[in-house]
């Protein structure tokens, strides 16, 4: 019998990456503030496709088939939709390419950039708080940090190549990929952190003529990226000799549990403030009704030289999850 799932993996695995990486990307400017170094080692080191995490090649490729489907759902709508490209659009100066998802017409004469992002429901929930650019660079996740100054990007390129966009705003729109709920923020053109992204793109150009590089700064974003391994080679010696084995559902679990550490920390912090604020009183507050109640605990005084007869030494085992980034 054929297996269906491993045959279509083996398909995606096998596809080339067409990224041009003697440029510059709009998406990945997001890292001048992040990690220069990555950009850097981009264009340096390009990764071979059959390097690239088969997890990751399935995250990509369901982003491009929900691209296709918000755009249907918006042409459908009604909407005019303007495609780019389909070639990429450069901009020499800083040896920067970009292909804007689509332009679309709102109320205005000249349409706005539209930025296509699909995400999971724990993302989706995080992203539906933004209202304004700067919100996102408080996230955890990379690509959100970077969407608002990868459309930015996109309005100077896009005048550079003689399109006509409103030079104001960009629209990030995101769909949750289990609920079909959208949010859209409008991106507003912040040229100081425009000019932050070029000028940090025309040192990597720098970098990269002169075949050097910054030093290596370990951070969270590191656990997932291809060059960790070539940029902390040490680590190997951290990992103490332990087995590194591939168990998508446990790292799941696991990656989960790392996200509801905030909220779990967050609890414990509100539950102590309530606790010290109504601890022996018996009131409501709201749909919540605070009690107080009195209990017995059975506490034994052993005399030192008698529980000293009775010890025993009983090996058990202890259980840690620790997360590599913390241990780098």
């Amino acid at each position: 019998m054929r297996n269906i799932p491993q045959e279509l993996d083996t398909r995606l695995m096998a596809q080339e990456d067409d990224r041009d990486y003697d440029y510059n990307h709009c998406s990945e400017a997001g890292w001048v503030t992040d990690c220069m170094r990555r950009l850097i080692l981009l264009r340096r080191m390009p990764p071979k496709s059959a390097d690239v995490d088969l997890s990751m090649k399935r995250r990509f490729e369901e982003g491009h088939r929900q691209e296709v489907l918000m755009r249907g759902e918006l042409k459908d709508a009604g909407f005019s939709i303007l495609p780019v490209g389909p070639d990429s659009l450069e901009w020499p100066e800083y040896k920067l390419k970009g292909l804007p998802d689509d332009l679309i017409y709102l109320d205005e004469k000249v349409p706005n950039v539209i930025d296509y992002k699909s995400c999971s429901p724990y993302v989706f929930k995080e992203v539906k708080r933004f209202n304004r650019w700067e919100d996102f660079l408080k996230s955890k996740y990379h690509w959100i940090r970077h969407a608002p100054g990868q459309t930015m990007l996109y309005i100077p390129l896009l005048k550079q190549n003689d399109y006509d966009v409103d030079p104001e705003a960009s629209i990030l729109y995101f769909k949750d990929k289990d609920s079909g709920e959208k949010h859209q923020v409008f991106i507003y053109y912040d040229d100081p952190y425009v000019q932050i992204l070029l000028n940090g793109l025309k040192k990597v150009n720098e970098y990269v003529e002169n075949k050097t590089n910054i030093e290596a700064d370990y951070t969270d974003d590191c656990r997932w990226c291809d060059y960790k391994g070539y940029c902390f080679k040490d680590e190997q010696v951290l990992r103490n000799g332990l087995e590194t084995i591939n168990n998508e559902e446990a790292e799941r679990m696991l990656i989960r549990m790392k996200e509801l550490e905030p909220s779990n920390e967050e609890y414990k912090k509100l539950h102590d403030q309530i606790r010290t604020e109504f601890l022996g009183h018996n009131v409501i507050i709201g749909d919540f009704k605070l009690t107080t109640t009195d209990y017995n605990q059975s506490t034994y005084q052993i005399p030192p030289e008698v529980k000293e007869q009775y010890k025993q030494s009983v090996q058990r085992q202890r259980f840690n999850i620790d997360q590599l980034t913390k241990v780098l």
